[in-house]
């Protein structure tokens, strides 16, 4: 039989395409392709039910019942909740022991956490109930992870290189002598990622 993925995201490819939708996509489809998992993505985005490569993509219940029924509908070996600011994090960390499957946060910063204390209590209250999934022992969410009982991974980001297997057209020196320097970020530009820092 095979594996269950429920990944739970604000926002979900095709619907959007960004840095997150891109990750979650990647993981979903690698998970199908090269391993044999069934993966849903339940997203607050989606317009209507689709499959892409492999991957079904369904629209999460933007209330707390109707949230949890749809985490116990798909029967998931393992709920995988993409970043603290999912709008729903707050009801599934309340009901974390009594959702299906394994449940993991991948934090992606803590920002949201960082500034909401009842989202810190909530997590204390119910930290034996998760594992946590940070992208580097050097950035924030892995320090503050630490002080939690819950048991932290560490994964990478990766690079798709064939992404950049493309033959150079010259664009940025002409820019470059036109403007001077250039800031050239694969991110978009949530304040979260410190860019006011870089220009100061």
């Amino acid at each position: 039989m095979k594996k269950k993925l429920l990944i739970l995201s604000n926002y979900a490819f095709p619907y959007q395409i960004g840095g997150s939708e891109v990750v979650i996509h990647a993981i979903g489809k690698n998970l199908v392709n090269q391993f044999d998992w069934d993966v849903t993505v339940g997203a607050t985005n989606v317009q209507e039910k689709t499959t892409v490569d492999g991957v079904r993509i369904k629209k999460s219940p933007p209330t707390k019942s109707s949230l949890i029924g749809f985490c116990k509908a798909q029967r998931p070996d393992a709920i995988f909740v993409y970043s603290d600011a999912y709008v729903n994090w707050r009801d599934i960390l309340m009901f974390s022991s009594s959702l299906p499957g394994k449940l993991f946060l991948a934090p992606v910063g803590f920002n949201h956490t960082f500034k909401n204390t009842l989202l810190q209590k909530l997590l204390r209250k119910n930290e034996n109930n998760l594992e946590l999934i940070c992208h580097s022992k050097s950035y924030v969410d892995y320090d503050f992870s630490m002080n939690y009982a819950s048991k932290s991974h560490v994964v990478p980001n990766g690079v798709d290189l064939e992404e950049f297997n493309v033959s150079y057209n010259g664009l940025l020196n002409d820019l470059k002598s036109e403007y001077g320097n250039i800031l050239l970020t694969v991110a978009n530009f949530f304040p979260g990622k410190g860019y006011d820092g870089l220009l100061k």
